[in-house]
């Protein structure tokens, strides 16, 4: 399943490999990890819906997150904080 706050799927995981680690903190220095927000905090803060029901709308929290943002950087980065702009 896509993950819900950046690129990826959740079964996959390709880890980095120590030597491009290495290149990585030599050529842009040690990386500090950003804080990841939880989905359930996140789903806290939604608001309801202003949309009228709808058999075929999907209004519920968690499917408005999932489709809150794109795919670039700065909305990746914003998810995994859990900004959303709400």
């Amino acid at each position: 399943m896509r993950r819900w706050n950046g690129w990826g799927d959740d079964s996959n995981s390709y880890p980095v490999k120590p030597a491009a680690r290495e290149f990585i903190e030599r050529m842009l220095g040690p990386g500090t990890s950003l804080p990841e927000a939880a989905l359930d905090s996140v789903l806290s803060q939604v608001p309801p819906s202003r949309l009228p029901e709808h058999p075929l709308v999907n209004v519920t929290a968690l499917e408005r997150v999932r489709h809150a943002r794109g795919q670039s950087l700065p909305d990746w980065l914003a998810m995994r904080s859990g900004e959303f702009g709400v």
